[in-house]
This record gives C-alpha cells, structure tokens and sequence, in this order.
C-alpha cells in the first residue's frame, strides 16, 4: 500500500522465525513491569471518581511527579480531599494491577550507498517522546517524560533480531534513499489481560509516536485473547485507511512524524472459557540521525 506519505506495509518477516520461538518467548517472563504505565492506569482511576474527590483534584505537576516515581502512593493520596477515606482510596489505588511487560535496547545504523555497513548496540538513553502527538491535546501525553526502562538482555538482541532490525531499516533506506544514520529503539513488550481487565498497548489513545519510522508492532505471541486490531487513521483521525488483527509473525511498518497518519492498537481482552491471556511484540522507532546531500 502506498500513500502520500509513503508506504504502510503489513509485512511477514521469514528471515527471523527464530523470534517466534518458545526459546525466545522466555524474554517476556524476564522482564518487568511498565511502572510508568501501571501508575498511569493509577492516576486515571483518580481522575475518574471526580464526583469523590471534587474539586481536590491533583495538579499536572503532581499527576508528573507520580508518573516518574517521585511522588509514593502515600504522597499522592495525601494530596487528595480529606473528606474522604483516604485509607480506602489508598487500597484501591494499590489493587489496580500492571499490564504491561517492558524491556528497551537501542542501535546505531550506518548506510552506504544504501546498504547496511554498520549496526551497533548502544546504551538506550532516558526514553522521552519530545515530538509525538495524541488525538485530544487537552490531556496529558505522558509519553513525552524521560522514561528509564531495563535493558534488554544481550541473549536476547540475536542474530534473528538483528536480521529484523535490518529488514525494517531496508524499509526505510527504501521509502528514503538519502538516509546516512539512523537511531533504531526496540521495544519488547507483552500487553497481559484477565477476566476483570482489558489490556492496552495504546493508553494514550489515537496518536503519533514521533519518529520518522515506525514497527508498530511485530506480533510473536497471542494467547487467550480477542481483540488487539491495528488501526492507521488519516489526517481527520477518524477515516481508517487500514485495519487489521495481526497473528503472530507479522508486523506494520508505517511512516509517522510529519505524516497524516495516526495510529492506534484496540484493547486485548481475554478469550471466552480463558482465565487470563497476552500479546507479546516487538516494535522498532527508527529515527533519521543523519541525511546524505
């Protein structure tokens, strides 16, 4: 599919089946929790009991601090109204569970006459999404926070990862052949759900992650779950321009910063007769470091 703005592709990436192996599905019960999105899901459950809480409601400065792990829960209940049981309200912040698992890595890609000449690990810097953009600008983007994420492990950033590292960074060389050196970030994340919540890898809504190119997601693993659509709207955020429920071994690649297209992965929630379920995937920012004449 092409587009003004250059292409999407759903893709099926055969070059690195090894990522859809058991062996390396392991990744996912290693990693940690997403603090940042697990107290996000904290602070909306506030937000919404405003008829408690009334007009002592946080700050937006507040609602950061708690976001970065400055503010404990005990800080933040503090802040709220004293004319409610702020010892309830302080359980049932504490009863809301995370969702989502988090590792991060980071690359450095070098092109020559567009070919691969170099790709070389790096330490992953704070992960803070200066230029991404969500459908309803009056709410807070959190997104745009420095964020520190673990590592992921070096077993992990194999052959198979780099190949589709590569794969993806071809993509782009493709869609723009004067790309020099390119900023890869790769996250590995596996959204978890149950009967009493849905599981989300788009909290934020309709947006743009701001990158010049974006993996979406590469789905290895889906288990118990429906849902999970990938939608790509354009410019009016609400014309869908592709919609699909990606198995596992495919992926979208799509351009995003300065581009009319918004993005936005529905909710899994868990399948009829399951206890609980995931999706576990890749996804790839790759930003342009720097341009050939």
């Amino acid at each position: 599919m092409t587009i003004s703005n250059g292409p999407i592709e759903v893709f099926s990436e055969k070059s690195c089946s090894g990522l859809l192996k058991e062996s390396y599905l392991k990744v996912f019960q290693e990693a940690p929790w997403d603090k940042y999105l697990h107290r996000q899901c904290q602070l909306e459950w506030i937000t919404n009991q405003e008829d408690l809480f009334g007009s002592s409601m946080l700050t937006v400065g507040d609602k950061h601090e708690f976001y970065l792990g400055i503010l404990s829960v005990d800080e933040l209940v503090k802040k709220l109204s004293s004319s409610v049981d702020l010892e309830e309200v302080k359980h049932s912040i504490e009863m809301i569970k995370p969702s989502r698992k988090r590792f991060i890595s980071s690359a450095i890609a070098t092109i020559v006459d567009g070919n691969i000449t170099g790709l070389q690990r790096v330490k992953t810097k704070p992960f803070g999404q200066a230029l991404a953009e969500i459908e309803h600008s009056e709410k807070i983007d959190f997104r745009s926070l420095p964020r520190v994420f673990t590592e992921l492990p070096q077993q992990y950033f194999n052959d198979d990862l780099v190949r589709f590292i590569e794969s993806n960074i071809k993509r782009a060389v493709h869609s723009n052949p004067k790309i020099k050196m390119l900023n890869i970030t790769v996250h590995h994340t596996c959204i978890v759900c149950d009967k009493n919540s849905d599981g989300t890898n788009s909290p934020e809504g309709i947006h743009q992650d701001g990158s010049d190119y974006l993996v979406s997601a590469y789905v290895l693993d889906r288990c118990n779950i429906e849902g999970g659509a990938s939608v790509i709207f354009g410019e009016d955020k609400s014309n869908e321009i592709l919609r699909t429920t990606l198995d596992a071994g495919y992926g979208i690649f799509q351009p995003d910063l300065h581009t009319s297209l918004w993005h936005y992965v529905e909710p899994i929630k868990v399948a009829r007769d399951a206890s609980f379920g995931w999706r576990s995937s890749v996804g790839l920012d790759l930003d342009i470091m720097e341009l050939y004449p």
